[in-house]
């Protein structure tokens, strides 16, 4: 007779937990909360749901073109700017090939998500509970582009800025207007032309690739 060793409840349920938050959006927000915001707890409200739902939709496939509108203070560039590319790079296989472009009117709050995801993507928690078989590369890992081993990338772009030689599978503006210049005329043609102009042939393939904006 071999013997067997069993696993602990303890290691069963922490598989679960992370198959759970492999496979559903909303499952991986509830779980890395305490990890991006340990001071203040994950309040579940239906914006949230509904936010994760249509995200996931996107990831797969479902849709390509998403415009989120959430008043301020209702954690939408937490979950979508931080959680979001996060989650992509370990939902399957090949999600860490996942590629992103993230842009917003102020290039203080794009680099401050993009450090805010980084630092979740290196975080024991992270680390620990889904055991990715890729690192974030040491050739480039600077807080507003990071890479890891698999060519997925994470990049932040101010509206209106560069971003003419950096191609995603997803697009994703945050803000793309100052609230101040929402009567501006001039600003507005501005954020247009940029988004038309420039981000309309950004993404890596046109049939497959998504565009969302908040």
């Amino acid at each position: 007779m071999i013997a067997r060793k069993l696993q602990s409840p303890v290691d069963t349920y922490r598989e679960v937990e992370a198959e759970l938050a492999k496979r559903r959006f909303g499952d991986f927000i509830a779980q890395a909360w305490p990890v991006v915001e340990p001071a203040c707890a994950l309040i579940s409200a239906w914006h949230v749901d509904a936010m994760a739902e249509h995200l996931q939709a996107v990831s797969e496939g479902q849709i390509k073109h998403l415009l989120i509108n959430v008043p301020p203070g209702h954690a939408k560039s937490l979950i979508v700017s931080v959680l979001w590319p996060a989650w992509e790079w370990i939902r399957n296989e090949k999600g860490a090939q996942r590629r992103g472009l993230f842009a917003s009117y102020n290039d203080g709050l794009a680099t401050r998500d993009s450090v805010r995801c980084r630092t979740l993507i290196d975080s024991p928690w992270y680390r620990d509970t889904f055991c990715p078989d890729w690192t974030l590369s040491g050739e480039q890992n600077e807080k507003n582009y990071f890479v890891n081993t698999k060519s997925g990338f994470r990049i932040s772009l101010s509206v209106g800025g560069r971003g003419t030689g950096f191609r995603g599978d997803t697009i994703v503006v945050d803000d793309p207007l100052n609230a101040s210049d929402q009567y501006s005329e001039a600003a507005r043609r501005e954020s247009v032309f940029w988004w038309d102009q420039v981000m309309s042939s950004r993404l890596n393939n046109m049939e497959t690739g998504s565009k969302v904006i908040i």
